[in-house]
Formats: C-alpha cells, structure tokens, sequence
C-alpha cells in the first residue's frame, strides 16, 4: 500500500483520486501533426470564408465603454434613443461596432 508521501505531487496536493497527477508531454512528432491539422483547418477556413475583417462585428457594452471613453449609463441611452444598434444574446448585450464608429464619424 501506498503512503500519503508517495501519492502526492510536487506541490504537495493530491488529485481528486489520491494520486500524483501525470503531466502530458507531447513528442516533437505529435507536436507537428498538431501544427499540420491546425494550420489545415486555418486554410479551410480561409477557402470557405476568404478573408476575414479584422473589426468585430460587435462589442459588449464594458469593451464599448474602454473603446469610445462614454459611460454605461449613456450607452444604454444612445441605445433606447436608437442611436446605437445593439443585440441581446440571452442575457448579453453586443452592441455593432459599426454603429459606434457611425457615432463618432458624424458631424
């Protein structure tokens, strides 16, 4: 039978089965096949979509406050007014980053 010392790990903790966790290492070989399947799915992607813009589509409002410096609060009243898209996915707002750059672009 194992003592508590054998079964713990280098910092001392056990895991959930009261052994010492194996970290995985993964050979240089397995490494480039990873690469290989990665960069193939990126090209596919590229084939199937082309070139993707780099702006997103839209924000949350907290990134939407640190990119435009205008507060929570008058967000959400440029967004009742209309002035500002936005879009509800289940209980997150995303507001169109291309109506916050129509915001500013005005005169």
């Amino acid at each position: 039978m194992r003592s508590e010392d054998d079964s713990k790990s280098e910092s001392g903790r056990l895991d959930d089965r009261g052994s010492r966790p194996h970290p995985r290492k993964i050979g240089s070989h397995m490494s480039d096949s990873i690469r290989s399947e990665r960069e193939g799915s990126l090209s596919s992607v590229q084939d199937v979509f082309g070139i993707l813009p780099t702006e997103p589509i839209g924000v949350r409002v907290p990134v939407a406050v640190k990119l435009t410096g205008i507060s929570r609060s008058t967000l959400y009243e440029l967004i009742g007014a209309g002035e500002i898209e936005a879009v509800k996915v289940g209980r997150s707002t995303f507001i169109r980053y291309v109506s916050l750059k129509r915001l500013f672009d005005r005169e």
